[in-house]
C-alpha cells in the first residue's frame, strides 16, 4: 500500500505479519503488480517507480512527460 503523507510503500507478509517499508519520496499513489514488478505512481515526482518485489529494491524510475499524473484506483501494466 502507498502513502502520499509520508512519501513511502509498504509490503505486508500475511504469514509472518510483518510489514516493511521503502521510502520512495514524493507522493506515492496507485500501486499495480505486473511483468515480475511492482509499479507505483508518484505524483510529485510525475513518474512511475518499478520496485523489485523479491528485494524490494527500486529498479527504475521512469519520468513521465506530461503535466500530471492523475491518482486513480487502477493502474494497469502490459508488456511490449
Amino acid at each position: 500500500m502507498a502513502s502520499e503523507a509520508d512519501g513511502t510503500v509498504s509490503r505486508f507478509d500475511p504469514e509472518s505479519q510483518a510489514v516493511q517499508t521503502l521510502t520512495l519520496g514524493g507522493s506515492p499513489g496507485s500501486v499495480a503488480y505486473g511483468a515480475g514488478s511492482l509499479w507505483v505512481t508518484n505524483r510529485e515526482e510525475r513518474g512511475l517507480v518499478q520496485i523489485n518485489p523479491e528485494t524490494s529494491a527500486v529498479v527504475q524510475t521512469i519520468t513521465a512527460r506530461i503535466p500530471e499524473i492523475e491518482h486513480t484506483s487502477r493502474l494497469e501494466v502490459r508488456a511490449g
